[in-house]
C-alpha cells in the first residue's frame, strides 16, 4: 500500500491550510458540474479526504461513496454533519474497491498527482472502470504545468508567494514529474514540506505532505465511455473508448500521456 502522507498534523490542519479551496466560490461551481454529470446515479470520490466536495454534493441529493488512504483525514470527515450518509473505504484508490455501481467517479484537487507512476495511474483508471455503470463518467481535475514559462536550463519556478506561504515547483521534465515545495510561517516558525507528482514514465518521488494548485491553472477532463460500458487499457492511463469533453479543458492524448501545457 502507498504511504500515507496526510496523517497526523497534516490532517489536523488540512482544512485550515487549504481554506481557499473550501471557499464557496471554488466549491459551488465544482459541485454544480458534478451534480449535472451524476444525474440520478451515485458518485464515487477518490481521495475523499475531509469531505470538501463530498459533503456539499451529498447535500445536493447525490449518493456519495469515497475511498481514501488516510484514516486521519477520514476521521475529520466523520466529525462533520452529514458524513454519516457517506460510505468510505480506507485504502489506495488505485486498487481499493467499494460496493455499488456509479454514474460518476471523480478525482479532484490534483489527486491524480499522488499516483507517481504510470502503472499506478493505469490501475486507477482500471479501478474506476470497474465501478462505473455503462455510460458513466470519470472526472479528473489537475493543475497544468507552466513549462512555457520555465527558462531554458532552469528547473524551479514559484507558483505562490505570500506573507505566510511560499510555493516553488521543481520540474523533472525528462521524467514528466515535479515536486512542489511549500514553506509556511506558523506562530513565528518557518516549516517546509514537499510533495512529488508524476506523469507517464515518471519515477516515484513523493516525499511529504500534499500538493496544491494555489495560483496555478487547472484543467478538468471528463472521460465518458461511448461504447456502452466502461473500459480501461494497460496501454495508457485512460480508457481507449473515452471521450474528453468539458468547457475550457485540455483533453488527454489518446496515448494516455499528459497534454503539452
Amino acid at each position: 500500500m502507498a504511504e500515507d502522507y496526510f496523517g497526523g498534523r497534516v490532517a489536523e490542519r488540512y482544512d485550515e491550510s487549504s481554506a481557499w479551496m473550501f471557499d464557496p466560490a471554488v466549491v459551488d461551481p465544482a459541485v454544480d458540474f458534478l451534480v449535472a454529470l451524476a444525474g440520478e446515479g451515485a458518485a464515487l470520490e477518490l481521495g475523499i479526504g475531509t469531505g470538501r466536495i463530498a459533503l456539499p454534493l451529498r447535500q445536493r441529493g447525490v449518493r456519495v461513496s469515497g475511498i481514501d488512504l488516510s484514516p486521519d483525514m477520514v476521521a475529520r470527515l466523520r466529525a462533520k454533519p452529514g458524513a454519516e450518509d457517506i460510505e468510505v473505504a480506507i485504502g489506495d484508490y488505485a486498487f481499493t474497491r467499494v460496493e455499488g455501481r456509479f454514474s460518476l467517479a471523480y478525482l479532484v484537487f490534483n489527486g491524480i498527482m499522488n499516483l507517481t507512476t504510470q502503472d499506478a495511474q493505469v490501475s486507477c483508471f482500471q479501478n474506476v472502470a470497474a465501478h462505473l455503470e455503462p455510460g458513466g463518467c470519470f472526472v479528473i481535475e489537475v493543475g497544468l504545468p507552466d513549462l512555457r514559462r520555465l527558462p531554458r536550463g532552469e528547473t524551479i519556478r514559484p507558483f505562490h508567494v505570500g506573507s505566510t506561504h511560499l510555493g516553488f515547483d521543481e520540474y523533472d521534465v525528462g521524467n514528466q514529474g515535479l515536486i512542489s515545495h511549500h514553506y509556511r510561517l506558523r506562530d513565528g516558525t518557518l516549516g517546509s514540506a514537499s510533495a512529488g507528482a508524476g506523469g507517464s514514465g515518471s519515477r516515484s518521488r513523493a516525499r511529504a505532505t500534499s500538493s496544491s494548485a494555489c495560483g496555478r491553472r487547472t484543467s478538468r477532463a471528463v472521460a465518458r465511455d461511448t461504447r456502452g460500458g466502461p473500459r480501461a487499457s494497460a496501454a495508457g492511463a485512460g480508457p481507449p473508448a473515452a471521450r474528453f469533453a468539458a468547457p475550457n479543458t485540455r483533453a488527454a492524448r489518446p496515448d494516455g500521456r499528459a497534454p503539452r501545457s
